[in-house]
């Protein structure tokens, strides 16, 4: 692992944060071997799998995790648009959105986080607002497979 990319994110959320709030992950994920939640911004509450790597740095950052994509994308927000969030994950962008636009369709191929992104949109009551699809989104018409980096909930950097 290099050190550099790491020491930027403790940087970019502050230090004293990032170490209390990262100890704060651990003690959860090792000791207590319990999954995290975190009230976002706008307002919903998102589920965070001790597994997942993005969930941590969602976490630790407080969910300001995108370098600004946040508020670049809640600038552009409309209350009579629609959002495709795709590549869904396990729905930070789609709970993010969802009290600022009309509606949110979720393209998510991974079954765990397909599974952990209807988490998300039933505990927050999202079903009339949130859609949910488990497929992917190409510029091309067929079949494919997925290639997973490894089978566990929250992952992430599949391929096809």
């Amino acid at each position: 692992m290099e050190f550099r990319p790491f020491l930027q994110f403790a940087c970019q959320v502050g230090i004293a944060k990032w170490a209390w709030r990262y100890g704060r992950w651990q003690f959860a994920k090792r000791v207590l071997r319990r999954d995290s939640h975190l009230t976002l911004p706008t307002g919903k509450r998102i589920f965070l799998p001790r597994t997942s790597g993005s969930a941590a740095e969602v976490f630790v950052a407080d969910a300001a995790i995108d370098w600004g994509s946040e508020a670049l994308f809640t600038s552009f927000a409309d209350p009579g648009d629609d959002f495709l969030d795709v590549g869904a994950h396990i729905g930070y962008y789609a709970l993010y959105l969802s009290p600022l636009i009309r509606q949110v369709f979720a393209f998510e191929p991974e079954s765990q986080n397909y599974a952990l992104l209807n988490r998300n949109i039933f505990y927050n009551a999202l079903s009339g607002r949130v859609v949910a699809f488990c497929t992917a989104l190409s510029d091309e018409t067929g079949f494919d497979r997925l290639h997973l980096a490894v089978f566990e909930m929250g992952q992430s950097c599949h391929t096809f």
